[in-house]
């Protein structure tokens, strides 16, 4: 009961520094792997422009009016703090898949070098394409998922090349609605130094503890929290501790690394 309660008390005190965080909007599943394949070890802005790339170079068939803006900062600037990649696949749209993944590989490959890691992204991509195809006979994720529990879900694309299970758990939480906190740099770094689990774990240590002690239904708001708390304040280095939120809750306040 005690650690549910601390629990609750820093989602409380977080959503009162960045806000509360509302349920993911219904969105396609196959935009949202991609853009989250392209962030792998790099920025979201890198991730940004190699997502503008596949576009520019291969243009839907027909365009459709972007149902949400990036977030922006006070100068008109992407907010590094908010931006997520989710974002990117919800005002940007689709590109081509299927010329994507019939183009030679050397084509897609440049569209990616931006965002570094470019044979390995491109070859997930590609793999991650013509494995929809081939079982779905089209280029849909849900139907490529349907019937799958959460960790059928997970698990199944985990076992495709270049996916793992932060991009799993970002594309089942942001596009399905699983309850899951996908773990990176950002959320390892802020779960650790709370002493909320033990980073000795690495992240996918930290995915498995998440899912045991978070309150259920807050894992995406968690995720999210933790994320901008991660990039704003409890950053890796030189922490802003004398501004956290959550100081009180915190086991390694003052620490430079978990």
């Amino acid at each position: 009961m005690g650690e549910r309660t601390r629990l609750k008390r820093i989602l409380r005190g977080l959503e009162r520094r960045y806000g509360k965080i509302e349920p993911p909007p219904k969105r396609k599943g196959l935009p949202l792997i991609v853009a989250t394949i392209l962030s792998q070890n790099t920025t979201d802005l890198t991730a940004i422009r190699a997502y503008e790339a596949l576009l520019e170079r291969f243009p839907p068939a027909r365009r459709s009016r972007p149902r949400r803006n990036l977030p922006r900062d006070s100068d008109g600037r992407i907010d590094k703090i908010k931006i997520r990649m989710v974002h990117v696949a919800d005002a940007r749209g689709e590109p081509n898949w299927r010329a994507i993944e019939k183009a030679p590989l050397s084509v897609v490959r440049n569209c990616l070098r931006v965002c570094g890691l470019a044979e390995t992204k491109t070859r997930a991509l590609r793999s991650l394409l013509k494995a929809l195809r081939k079982e779905t006979g089209g280029y849909s994720l849900e139907r490529f998922l349907a019937g799958c529990d959460t960790d059928q879900a997970l698990d199944k694309l985990s076992a495709l090349p270049g996916i793992g299970v932060k991009t799993a758990a970002v594309t089942l939480a942001e596009g399905f609605g699983a309850d899951l906190c996908p773990v990176d740099t950002h959320v390892h770094r802020v779960s650790g130094r709370l002493g909320v689990v033990s980073p000795s774990g690495g992240r996918n240590g930290t995915f498995r503890e998440l899912r045991k002690i978070l309150p259920p239904g807050t894992a995406h708001a968690f995720h999210h929290l933790f994320l901008s708390h991660g990039r704003a304040v409890c950053t890796a280095r030189r922490p802003k501790c004398d501004s956290c939120p959550i100081r009180p809750d915190c086991e390694r306040r003052g620490l430079e690394e978990v």
